[in-house]
């Protein structure tokens, strides 16, 4: 009698994760990412971090934006996650900073990295945030990826995620 019951439960939960109302990828741009509730983490990293001049300068004079963009993921889910919590407003700070046009970057908020987006066919993301450098309109860096597997191999190392944003521009 209880699986009987159970079983509507079941069947109205399963219906009502697939409704229309279900979150999808949203394009932001830097504001209105700053302004929504459940990226409300994401101004208090954002209000602290100080970026390292010298980087900045660096990207904003190698960052050519008739070449480059820069594509980035994210998920609200994100700011409970640990020590990725961080690294999207310290990117976008350093970006920011650097006056590159908005027109530059693209910024995606996503309920998971399984969820659709529109550089599907080119990017296949494996987790979030994730950052990728376009050159010519196709992937040429995850910017992300290369900060998480330094931190990974190298736990004492003092470089930030502009510093790796600085070696994809100028890698050839």
């Amino acid at each position: 009698m209880k699986k009987l019951l159970i079983l509507p439960l079941v069947l109205l939960f399963l219906i009502a994760c697939n409704s229309e109302n279900e979150y999808k990828t949203e394009k932001l741009t830097l504001s209105k990412l700053k302004s929504l509730p459940y990226y409300q983490s994401f101004n208090v990293f954002w209000d602290k971090y100080l970026p390292l001049e010298d980087m900045v300068d660096s990207i904003k004079n190698n960052f050519d934006t008739s070449k480059y963009k820069l594509v980035l993921f994210l998920s609200p889910s994100c700011y409970s996650c640990g020590k990725a919590d961080s690294l999207s407003p310290y990117i976008l700070k350093a970006i920011y900073q650097t006056e590159i046009a908005e027109s530059a970057y693209e910024i995606y908020s996503m309920p998971n990295y399984k969820s659709s987006h529109p550089y599907d066919e080119i990017i296949h993301l494996s987790n979030l945030p994730t950052f990728w450098l376009l050159k010519n309109n196709l992937p040429v860096n995850c910017v992300s990826d290369s900060f998480n597997i330094n931190k990974e191999k190298f736990p004492e190392s003092q470089k930030r995620i502009e510093n790796f944003l600085y070696e994809a521009l100028t890698e050839e």
